[in-house]
């Protein structure tokens, strides 16, 4: 039970940078265009989905072997998805700030196509309107809704990668036979 906990709190703090620095392109995306509602209430529950996830990925982190035994295959794939979605994350963001003088720009930005798709979908389940896009339930489904399609995104970039790694831990079996 010890080992969990250091290994819980371990992961928190890793889930916590890498979902604080991937959420910010889409968090800058909002909060730099008047038009998406940027007031407190948006701010507050943007916050609340990025910690739900932080959460989310420090339980799977911390009780999924598979992701926080550093030499399994897959928790080296995972690493490796991760850095290229921190990489897109911090190119992005530079954009961020060029593109929103522009708004029409916007589609440049990986983050703004899941944040479009997941408004597209929330708002097409509620056509009446019944919540305020500025509501904080509708902000924090949204902001839910917008990380489930990185993750899945990530999942996939993660599938690609287990190949690769895969590949490369073959060749280096078959390389160490023949030595």
């Amino acid at each position: 039970m010890k080992n969990y906990f250091a290994r819980f709190w371990l992961q928190l703090r890793f889930w916590a940078f890498h979902c604080s620095l991937t959420a910010l392109p889409s968090f800058l995306i909002v909060v730099i265009n008047p038009g998406l509602g940027t007031n407190t209430t948006t701010i507050l529950a943007m916050l609340t989905g990025i910690t739900i996830f932080i959460l989310i990925y420090t339980l799977a982190g911390s009780s999924i072997s598979a992701l926080h035994d550093q030499k399994h295959l897959f928790a080296r794939a995972t690493r490796l998805a991760l850095k290229i979605r921190l990489f897109i994350s911090v190119a992005s963001l530079p954009l961020v700030f060029f593109v929103s003088q522009m708004e029409k720009l916007l589609f440049i930005i990986p983050d703004y196509w899941a944040g479009v798709t997941a408004g597209f979908a929330l708002s097409s389940l509620s056509p009446t309107h019944a919540w305020s896009i500025e509501s904080f339930p509708f902000t924090v489904g949204w902001t839910l809704l917008e990380g489930f399609i990185l993750s899945f995104l990530l999942f996939m970039g993660t599938f690609f990668c287990l190949i690769w790694v895969n590949h490369k831990e073959k060749k280096k079996i078959f390389q160490k036979k023949n030595s």
